[in-house]
Parts: C-alpha cells; structure tokens; sequence
C-alpha cells in the first residue's frame, strides 16, 4: 500500500498525515511479502524511531518478528522501552500530583489552603481534565493501552534477547 511505502521512505510528519487519511488497517498490513509498515519502517527507514512512536500510539501491535534481522533492532527497542516507559511515568505523576493533591484531595483542608484544582471534581469536569492532561504531554484515552501493551512487548523482547540473562523488570 501507500502507506507501506510511505513508512519506508518518508519523514514522520508525512507517514503521521497519511496515516490521519487512510483506513486505519492500512498501518498493519502486510506487503505482499509479508513485511508490516512496522517492520519496513524499522528496516528502511532513515529515521525509524519517531515512525514507529507513532504507529504504536495509533495501536499498531508490537511484534518481535518486525525486530528481527536487524543490526540495530535490540538498540532501538531498548530505546522505544525507554521512550514508552517515560511517558508512562509522566501520566503516573500527572495522576498521582495534579489528580491526587488536587482533583482528588481531602475536602477537610480549610478553603484557604486547598488547590483550585478541587474545583476540577466531578464527571462534568472530565473533559476539562483531561484537556490539562494533553496541554502537559500526558498520553491519555487509548494512547496509554496502546503504550502499556508496547511496554511489555518490549520488555519481553528484552528478557528473550540473547545474552540477557534476566528478565527485565
């Protein structure tokens, strides 16, 4: 597909605006040859990291056969780990900070004293929420799913590799 080729060759901000244009099952099928946009993007690619950022926060499957027979595939998906594990732990400290100490605080602190984050309580106040969220770079909606399951494709990628023996935690 375009799409396949667009992976192969293009920079990000083209493969993200062609990914915005076609079915959404054109980010995982397969050339005739059976290699995905994943893998051809991870082959060819000379900038494969920010593709394959993208593709996985569209759902795209992570799926160590895209990682194989590359020189650089066990590098790289070190990195992808590092980059998911890191926006993971930004969306913990958002939860933790702004909805912990604020959303979702004690309502025995005199008024004086509370944050104006209380004020965000509430399922009316959701979107306005999560609309904070996004404006700090927190993942939110199905782009945490989709990170999670990255994570621990990659992290079982990491345990499997040889030479690691193990298990990444």
């Amino acid at each position: 597909t375009t799409f396949f080729w667009a992976c192969t060759y293009m920079p990000v901000e083209f493969v993200r605006e062609l990914a915005d244009a076609v079915p959404s099952e054109h980010l995982t099928l397969p050339s005739e040859s059976g290699r995905t946009p994943m893998k051809q993007a991870l082959a060819c690619n000379d900038n494969p990291m920010p593709v394959v950022q993208m593709l996985v926060l569209r759902g795209v499957p992570v799926r160590p056969g895209d990682y194989e027979h590359q020189a650089s595939g066990s590098k790289l998906a070190c990195l992808l780990l590092a980059w998911a594990e890191a926006e993971l732990t930004k969306r913990q400290a958002f939860v933790a900070l702004v909805l912990g100490c604020g959303v979702h605080a004690s309502r025995e602190v005199p008024p004086a004293q509370r944050s104006r984050l209380v004020e965000l309580r509430g399922g009316r106040n959701t979107e306005a929420r999560m609309c904070i969220a996004q404006s700090l770079g927190v993942r939110v909606g199905t782009e945490v799913g989709h990170l999670r399951r990255a994570v621990a494709a990659w992290r079982a990628m990491q345990a499997r590799a040889p030479g690691n023996e193990s298990a990444v935690q």
